[in-house]
């Protein structure tokens, strides 16, 4: 049996919150993907399922689509990638996610134009 500093060293960087966040992102700046586009490649992620809803962001933004929750659902559905209940549960939370950042945008920027 191999020791725990074995498994340790075998393990690849990862950071999930880090790939959930990059991915929440891409979808409220609408020109993220322009920075990001050539450096980071579906492999780049540890999770495969984020890795699959980077490059189905990549072809919308490839398509000239709007790079949002309901496009990327249907992009995932065309390429029959969105039946595992894990995808669906996280593009559920980043739309949540996406939702509470701009509601909290909107509040910050009415409290600005009442000073």
């Amino acid at each position: 049996m191999p020791e725990n500093n074995e498994i340790i060293s075998k393990l690849p960087p990862q950071n999930l919150e880090a790939e959930i966040a990059l991915l929440g992102a891409l979808m409220i700046d609408k020109d993220a993907i322009i920075k990001v586009a050539d450096i980071i490649n579906e492999e780049d992620f540890y999770k495969e399922a984020h890795g699959k809803i980077y490059a189905a962001m990549r072809e919308l933004f490839a398509r000239n689509e709007p790079i949002d929750i309901l496009s990327l659902s249907n992009r995932l559905e065309e390429k029959k990638q969105l039946e595992k209940e894990e995808e669906e549960e996280r593009l559920r939370k980043e739309k949540e996610k996406e939702a509470k950042e701009r509601l909290e945008l909107i509040k910050r920027e009415e409290k600005a134009r009442k000073r």
